[in-house]
Parts: structure tokens; sequence; C-alpha cells
């Protein structure tokens, strides 16, 4: 049992990855309606690897804030103690500041575009963050990847539209192609072709899942919070989605 569990757990992970063909993928979801037990296996397995990639983006983030942990306060001298009084005074002066300015436009704002906070989510899904397959070999998307990966979105763009005339691979890699082409054109604020183009993953894509994420920001950055609402309320209701927690902050500041 243990070979053919380990067996198939290498089999969900090329249909995860898109590297199955459309005969093996036939032969799958024969087994998985014929087998209830493997149909639950495969669930876990999209579960945990849902966990690994949030759990490998809070890392990444640790890492980050790790990169300061060594940075203490600045020594002053001893003979110095007004220094350091004066400072600690100025600190709290613009701490007040800051703070009558968020009141200030916290209580200006009318509307519920979220724009400014939005930046905090707006992250680059990254080829090795999104299960990114290393065997392709079409020229045009590699090189589009990498105008991608240099933050070069127009590039980017040209190159997934030539990519998108090799119908076969663009078929085979539609929940890539349409995630980063839509993350390119939010970037490039073509909001409704970043729409359109999340909007072409069908729900049982493995991509699926970052799609809707990005799909949300984008309603956001538009200012159709409603759609934006609409979206975000199905990830919360995931119980797997490598994004519900910070999706529950979004609609938080929405209703604010």
């Amino acid at each position: 049992m243990n070979k053919d569990l380990e067996y198939y757990k290498n089999k969900f992970d090329d249909y995860l990855d898109g590297h199955l063909n459309p005969e093996q993928l036939e032969e799958l979801k024969t087994e998985l309606n014929a087998r209830p037990n493997l149909s639950a296996e495969l669930e876990r397995h999209v579960q945990a690897r849902a966990a690994i990639r949030a759990f490998g983006e809070h890392d990444q983030k640790d890492k980050f804030n790790s990169m300061f942990d060594d940075i203490g306060p600045s020594e002053n001298p001893p003979n110095q103690p007004k220094t350091k009084s004066a400072l600690i005074w100025a600190l709290l002066g613009v701490a007040v500041l800051a703070a009558l300015f968020l009141f200030y436009n916290n209580s200006k704002s009318t509307s519920t575009n979220i724009n400014k906070p939005l930046i905090a989510y707006l992250e680059d899904p990254s080829a090795n963050l999104t299960r990114q397959n290393a065997k392709v070999s079409n020229g045009d998307w590699l090189a589009g990847l990498e105008a991608y990966n240099n933050q070069s979105y127009s590039q980017a763009l040209e190159y997934f539209e030539k990519v998108r005339t090799d119908e076969a691979f663009a078929t085979d890699n539609t929940g890539q192609l349409n995630l980063y082409s839509g993350v390119c054109n939010l970037r490039l604020e073509n909001h409704d072709k970043a729409i359109e183009a999340f909007k072409t993953v069908p729900t049982n894509n493995p991509m699926f899942d970052e799609v809707q994420w990005y799909l949300a920001l984008t309603y956001l950055q538009k200012g159709e919070n409603k759609n934006a609402t609409l979206v975000l309320q199905a990830i919360v209701d995931q119980s797997s989605h490598f994004k519900k927690g910070e999706a529950k902050e979004l609609l938080l500041r929405i209703k604010e």
C-alpha cells in the first residue's frame, strides 16, 4: 500500500503541476471516481501543498524581518543625556502627528477604496512559489518569465502574447499563462485586461487559488469593492485557501 500511495502522490504532483497529458488526466479522473479514498487523499494532498506554500511566503517575510534583528539602538555618549531625551520627545511628536494624519484620512474618506493599504498585499507570484514547470521548452514562455521576474511587465506581456500562438502549449499551461498575464496587467493598471485573463482560468485548474486572490486585488485596485467582496468571501469560505487570513483582513478594511 505504501508503494501505491507513493505512486499516487507523485501522480498528484504531476496533476497539480500540469504535467499530465490528456490521456493521463482522463485516466486519473476515472480512478478518482472509482476510488473515494483516493479522492480524499488528493484533497489532503492539495491542502498540504497549500499549507506549504503559505508557510513558505511567511518564512520569506520572517527572513526579511530577521535581517534587522542585529540592528540595535545607537549608543549615546554618557555626557549627552539631553540629546537622548530630545530624541524621545521628537519621536513622540512624530507618533502623535502620524496618529492625527491617519485619523484625518480615515474621517475624510467617504468611500471604501483601499488602494493605499492594498500595496501591502500585492506581491508578485514567483515562478518558484507557483509550481512552475521547469521542463518547458517554449522560448517565448521562458523569455516572458524572465522579463516578468525582472518586473518588465510590458515586455513580459509581449512574450506571453506570442506564447498564445502555440495553442497546444497555451492550453496545457492556461493557468500559469493567464495568472502571469493578469498580474502584469494589474501592475500596469490595465484592470479590465487583468480581470479578463484571471476569469479565463477554470475553477478546476491547479492555479485557480492564486488567480482568485489576484482577481480580488484587481477589483480592489479598480475600486469595484462589491465584486472584490464576493471573491474575498469565496476565499474565506475555503478551509485550505493559502490567502484565507489575508482575505479576512481585506474584508474588514472594506467594511470600515
